[in-house]
């Protein structure tokens, strides 16, 4: 995949990704133990010190290049909406996997589309990923209703789980669709390769 420093970016008008720092430990926490947030992802230890580990061995993991770990950011990084994390990078057949997709409940409404097409935008225009692999809880409706309108194409299903698979070619219906939230000069970017 691309040798892009992904530390931090921002595709569109109001949010950015920042990578997880072990001071983010708390805010972590929290959002992934509220009962309201985290009834579609595995269970975390209610303790500040253990997630501060978590994150000491991810950031290892990072180093690698196979696990990023993002909260979510207003434009001006003066508020944190949530996190999402991008796991199981793999250079040979360009690869990855998307969850631990949290977002506050008072995060602006636009929030959720406006970090996919980001995310999705940065993993396969910038990053040089070809396919991105999601599985989500059968029972987590809201989100296997937005990940098919960003293009995911069902692959199989388990007594727990939906696999899905996401192309570039798949999102770009989406990208189209949610140009909206663009930065103007990704926009013209893409107009140029066109």
């Amino acid at each position: 995949m691309n040798d892009i420093n992904f530390c931090c970016f921002g595709f569109t008008k109001n949010i950015i990704f920042k990578l997880v720092e072990i001071e983010d430990a708390s805010l972590i926490l929290k959002l992934r133990s509220d009962p309201s947030l985290n009834k579609h992802l595995s269970s975390v230890e209610d303790n500040v010190e253990v997630q501060r580990n978590w994150i000491k061995k991810y950031k290892y993991r990072e180093q690698q290049g196979i696990e990023l770990y993002y909260i979510i950011c207003s434009q001006d990084q003066s508020k944190q909406h949530g996190v999402a994390r991008v796991y199981d990078i793999c250079e040979n057949d360009k690869s990855c996997r998307i969850g631990s997709w949290i977002l506050k409940p008072d995060a602006p409404k636009f929030t959720a589309i406006e970090s996919m097409v980001s995310m999705y935008h940065g993993l396969f225009a910038i990053l040089g990923v070809k396919i991105i692999h999601l599985d989500v809880r059968k029972d987590n409706k809201a989100v296997v209703s937005m990940h098919k309108k960003f293009g995911a194409k069902f692959l199989k299903e388990d007594d727990l789980d939906i696999y899905f698979t996401l192309t570039e070619a798949d999102f770009l219906p989406a990208r189209k669709r949610f140009a909206r939230f663009l930065l103007p000069e990704v926009l013209t970017s893409l107009s140029l390769k066109s």
